[in-house]
């Protein structure tokens, strides 16, 4: 009788879109929807991470019906007043059970697709790691990492003893670092010269 082989689970990424910020160095508006090269900032990131996961979810809190027509579930952070990068990922993970998740802040449009693919083969190479995020000259670049299940359910489960901070959280992790020369590709937008 032929012996049948067992094909290993393909882990499965979810991608979180961070959207929803106050965006008040650019004087407030909806940071995602404004323009960079030839494109609305959400679209940079959604093209960065629809290749990398199978499912995406974005975080936002303004336009939401013009968010809706990218064609990903949409969830807004629970707590009034924009309170920033933690509660968003801890209120779009709630109700989700992915392996991986693929974190993305909307105004990193320079990050490459190796940046992306990179952080995934660390996690998956390293089983117990639960975060991997780059260190650039200007320190570590919280606004594009990948964590495990494990650490969402921590999130989940700690939120309340977290100082909302998302160096609070990663502390608590077992974390991969890796060096990135260049910190240009990690360039934030943040103010209306960054767009010129």
């Amino acid at each position: 009788m032929a012996r049948t082989s067992v094909q290993p689970r393909q882990s499965v990424c979810c991608g979180i879109a961070l959207c929803g910020g106050a965006a008040s160095r650019l004087g407030g508006g909806n940071k995602a929807l404004k323009s960079y090269a030839g494109k609305p900032l959400i679209e940079h990131t959604l093209g960065l991470l629809s290749p990398q996961c199978d499912q995406i979810i974005i975080s936002a809190n303004q336009d939401l019906d013009q968010i809706r027509s990218y064609g990903h579930p949409i969830v807004s952070d629970r707590e009034k007043g924009f309170p920033g990068p933690l509660h968003a990922i801890h209120d779009a993970t709630y109700s989700t059970n992915a392996d991986q998740y693929l974190i993305l802040a909307c105004d990193m449009p320079e990050l490459k697709p190796y940046h992306l693919s990179s952080l995934k083969a660390a996690l998956s190479e390293e089983p117990l790691l639960e975060a991997v995020l780059y260190r650039t000259s200007d320190g570590l670049q919280p606004g594009l990492m990948i964590v495990s299940n494990s650490a969402i359910r921590l999130l989940q489960a700690q939120m309340s003893t977290l100082d909302g901070s998302l160096k609070s959280w990663l502390a608590c992790l077992t974390t991969k670092v890796i060096h990135e020369p260049n910190a240009n590709w990690f360039k934030n937008l943040n103010h209306p010269i960054d767009f010129l």
